[in-house]
């Protein structure tokens, strides 16, 4: 049996036994923790719906802010899903129980690390859908775009989570396969958060525009003009949705191809590393 083959025997397994103890929790509990979820999805649709029709008092402002607001929301997901790339993939590559079970038995460590790779975005995957999913929607109502929008964001979602996941995957094996012992690791994730904040900082200032007036949107929306580069996910993300929403299949297609093999890459840099 192939590796492919023994880990969907596993998450069968898995996913059977889950069954099995779901429909042996109590009923009032099941409600409870459903009603909760659909409240918090209710709710967020709201503030998000509420937020944007805040944004359309303003003016003339507003077309430029809602132009790069959905990159710019992308763009604080990613740094969020590379953070909890880290924290997941240390889990489920380093401290969880079945791995010793896994290395033991005829598996290649490559293929063992590339499941647990897999399910680490996985586990990143639920809290990210939970809140894209209400933007998406209040963003698709208050444009009155259509569902194909809707539609082509969770498609080019998936990628983007696995891009996101990569890169915390591949600095945590860095980290524990180079990272010396006797430092510490805390103060260094420290300072390099600072720096990165410093960065995130200075590319939001305002800068001054050709005829020498202050242009003080990027001061007031932080990350604007980071949300515009064409070298961060987020903005393929942005740029092929958009395109596809107003029927540029060419640009879109170019956009997500760009996405699916930047994440088809940084899996096989996992896997390698691995």
């Amino acid at each position: 049996m192939g590796a492919p083959a023994a880990f969907a025997r596993k998450n069968r397994a898995n996913f059977v036994n889950g069954w099995r103890l779901f429909r042996l929790q109590p009923r009032f509990k099941v409600a409870f923790i459903l009603l909760f979820a659909i409240i918090c999805e209710a709710g967020l649709w709201e503030l998000f719906a509420a937020g944007f029709d805040f944004l359309e008092r303003l003016g003339g402002m507003a077309g430029v802010i809602l132009g790069r607001l959905f990159s710019l929301f992308y763009l604080g997901m990613g740094m969020m899903l590379v953070a909890s790339g880290v924290v997941t993939s240390f889990a489920t590559l380093y401290r969880s129980e079945e791995v010793p079970y896994l290395l033991v038995r005829p598996l290649p460590v490559a293929q063992v690390v590339l499941y647990k790779f897999f399910e680490s975005a996985y586990l990143s995957s639920w809290a990210f859908m939970f809140i894209v999913i209400p933007f998406v929607g209040a963003y698709a109502m208050h444009q009155r775009v259509s569902l194909l929008f809707a539609i082509w964001t969770l498609l080019y979602s998936v990628p983007f989570l696995v891009i996101c996941s990569g890169i915390g995957t591949l600095f945590i094996q860095v980290c524990v396969r180079w990272w010396p012992r006797r430092i510490s690791l805390k103060p260094v994730l420290a300072i390099a958060g600072l720096g990165l904040a410093w960065v995130v900082w200075r590319t939001t200032q305002a800068y001054e525009d050709g005829e020498g007036t202050r242009f003080a949107l990027s001061a007031l929306v932080p990350g604007m003009r980071l949300s515009g580069n064409l070298l961060i996910p987020s903005t393929w993300l942005a740029e092929g949705v958009h395109a596809l929403s107003r029927g540029e299949w060419l640009r879109g297609a170019l956009f997500g191809g760009v996405l699916f093999a930047s994440a088809a890459a940084l899996a096989i840099f996992v896997e390698a590393l691995g």
